[in-house]
């Protein structure tokens, strides 16, 4: 694999382990999980569809769906925090 396949992986592998760091603290904090769930339910998307282009080598049809959960993760967890922001809930441990 190219060097960029490493770079993309350590960088989702760190995406995942800064939403599992959330997941923990709002179970800590018993805040609503709705949000954090779909999160890991589309981080968990984005890993099956990354697995398929690359082992599979199926880019045409997983590439685009790849990119749109992406969007659609990246707009989940805007919306989270904002909603977050707006409540003043401390995410802190």
């Amino acid at each position: 694999p190219e060097l960029s396949f490493y770079i993309h992986r350590s960088l989702s592998i760190l995406v995942l382990l800064a939403n599992a760091w959330l997941f923990v603290s709002v179970v800590k904090e018993q805040l609503e999980k709705f949000f954090i769930r779909v999160i890991l339910w589309l981080i968990g998307g984005e890993v099956a569809l990354g697995i398929a282009m690359f082992y599979f080598d199926f880019p045409f049809a997983t590439q685009p769906l790849h990119l749109v959960v992406a969007t659609l993760l990246f707009g989940v967890q805007l919306y989270w925090i904002l909603r977050i922001k707006l409540h003043n809930y401390d995410l802190s441990f």
